[in-house]
């Protein structure tokens, strides 16, 4: 296994949380699996083309011992020697078989090592994600936010309120009375957790992005930053 990737360090520097130590491990396993599967991958081609190339020879070497019995006895009645004798031509044809054979016993054994690499990257990729998760887990000042998201949330109900007044009670002047029904009347959804019923694709708000963006470089990076807030 590849050791975690190392970093420059100063006296400022802090040192890395067991989550990221673990995530740096998890980085390094998940490179090793992934250069393993692409080599492997990259082996499998050329056997394949080893295959093709056989295939190809052996035709053309069985049109060679055709063509050196034919000139065998031709040469039996006079003519000038072939280019090959007919035990050159078959040698040269069991060389190409000889040559397929391989090929394709490579190919067997690397189907075999290409699946137990490409479990290796999955295994590499859940492992990866749960590290990640871990140091999220971890940062991510979850009780600040949600308190900030509360008080947030109050203040912009009781907003809601007195808006809702105004408006049930006629109260609205008419060139406000528009945007004012269509903000009480359909933007009245907020963004919940998974399980329940959202209107609006919340996924795609940019709010999250950040985080989102953070994550990510995570997954190459065990000492990226996590947004502040």
């Amino acid at each position: 296994m590849s050791k975690p990737a190392m970093r420059l360090v100063d006296a400022t520097s802090p040192p890395r949380t067991p989550e990221r130590e673990s995530l740096a491990e998890a980085i390094a396993r998940h490179a090793e699996a992934t250069n393993r599967l692409a080599a492997v991958q990259a082996a499998r081609e050329r056997t394949e083309q080893a295959r093709r190339d056989a295939k190809e020879a052996i035709a053309k070497a069985t049109a060679g011992v055709e063509q050196a019995k034919i000139d065998a006895a031709a040469q039996l009645v006079g003519s000038a020697p072939g280019a090959l004798s007919v035990k050159a031509a078959r040698a040269a044809l069991t060389d190409c078989e000889d040559a397929l054979e391989a090929a394709i016993e490579a190919g067997g054994i690397l189907v075999t090592t290409e699946k137990e690499a490409a479990d290796e990257v999955e295994w590499a990729q859940t492992a990866l994600k749960k590290c990640v998760g871990a140091v999220v887990k971890s940062e991510a000042n979850v009780g600040q936010l949600l308190k900030e998201a509360e008080a947030a949330q109050a203040e912009l109900i009781n907003k809601r309120i007195v808006l809702r007044h105004l408006f049930n009670n006629d109260l609205v002047a008419e060139q406000e009375q528009p945007a004012v029904r269509t903000f009480m009347l359909f933007q009245n959804t907020l963004p919940v957790g998974r399980g329940q019923l959202e209107h609006g694709n919340f996924d795609k708000h940019p709010a999250a992005d950040p985080y989102k963006r953070a994550i990510e470089a995570l997954r190459t990076d065990a000492d990226a930053p996590l947004p502040t807030s």
